[in-house]
């Protein structure tokens, strides 16, 4: 039987990369304007008592913390279940998310 949580995993493999760099390249902007660059070059984030913690190398290489949050795009998996994580069977999951 196929596993529609491992269908699902790969199929979110081939969009983004472990480090959150998205692949598809049709999701990403052509290039950033040299004007965004300059207007978002002394942001800082992450400085403050209150602010996340900011990962420094996800997303796209290259970019600056502000450059990656304001100018680029990204791609987030907000939640992913399969089966019942309150009664595991032991089995494959019998259905994908979206026959539910």
């Amino acid at each position: 039987m196929a596993n529609p949580g491992i269908r699902l995993a790969h199929a979110l493999s081939s969009i983004v990369e472990a480090r959150g760099r998205i692949l598809v390249l049709g999701l990403l902007p052509a290039v950033l304007p040299e004007q965004v660059r300059y207007l978002l070059r002394d942001i800082a984030l992450g400085v403050g008592p209150n602010d996340p913690a900011i990962d420094p190398d996800w997303n796209e290489p290259g970019l600056t913390v502000a450059e990656k949050l304001y100018s680029w795009n990204t791609f987030d998996v907000l939640a992913f279940t399969t089966g019942n994580p309150d009664k595991p069977a032991h089995a494959i999951p019998p259905y994908e998310a979206g026959d539910r």
